[in-house]
């Protein structure tokens, strides 16, 4: 018996809720910025991560690697071959000889932005934008991590993060100039979508991003569904 064309249509349609079902997941959660303290976070399978802080040093001038830079310090990644979704960033924040002042600790909202960097590197498009509550605080050498994103990713892909404060102050992100990290480096990027890397390319933040396996359905990979005789 052949499948009736109701039939063939109701199979279709459950597939494309299972595939919103899928893609919405997370987002239910909302998004929150803790400061976790000193100890690193623990890669998982699936993360992308840089820990080290040899050679942490204050980048100024040209490179203003400070939250209060009017192009956000951040950190440029690449994905791998399998679909991923970006579920938390976690940030270290400066240490000596880092400095911050003027209230760049809190109390007040911080931003995280999430970008797509084009293959050349010089323009990146913002995918999207969390803010923190406006009376966050924290301690300057913590890590501080987002969790509760949902972010699907693209494979083998060029994407970025940025982290500023909203009102006032100023706070210097953790590096390491050992380019520990061969995917990515540490990058500023205006609200605009320029985006600018430090001269000698070899510095890096130190972060740690949270990946989950998306699986075919989140990636977008169509559903066929043939018409089969029974």
């Amino acid at each position: 018996v052949a499948l009736s064309p109701l039939s063939v249509t109701k199979n279709i349609w459950t597939a494309v809720f299972v595939f919103v079902i899928a893609s919405m997941a997370g987002v239910a959660s909302a998004q929150t910025l803790a400061d976790i303290g000193t100890a690193s976070p623990t890669p998982g399978p699936n993360d992308i991560s840089q820990l080290s802080t040899n050679g942490n040093q204050p980048l100024t001038g040209s490179f203003n690697y400070y939250t209060d830079n009017a192009s956000p310090p951040g950190q440029t990644f690449i994905t791998g071959s399998s679909p991923m979704t970006l579920t938390s960033a976690s940030i270290r924040t400066g240490t000596l000889p880092l400095d911050s002042g003027g209230g760049g600790l809190g109390p007040q909202a911080y931003q995280l932005r999430i970008f797509f960097v084009a293959v050349a590197g010089s323009k990146a498009e913002l995918v999207n934008t969390y803010t923190s509550s406006p009376s966050f605080s924290y301690v300057d050498g913590h890590w501080l991590q987002w969790s509760n994103l949902s972010v699907p990713l693209l494979t083998n892909t060029t994407y970025a993060y940025t982290f500023s404060r909203v009102t006032s102050g100023y706070d210097g992100l953790a590096v390491t100039s050992s380019n520990y990290y061969s995917g990515g480096e540490a990058v500023l990027i205006s609200s605009a979508g320029a985006a600018t890397f430090q001269s000698g390319h070899n510095f890096d933040a130190v972060f740690e991003l949270g990946l989950t396996n998306s699986g075919l359905l989140l990636a977008g990979t169509p559903v066929v569904l043939p018409i089969t005789t029974i």
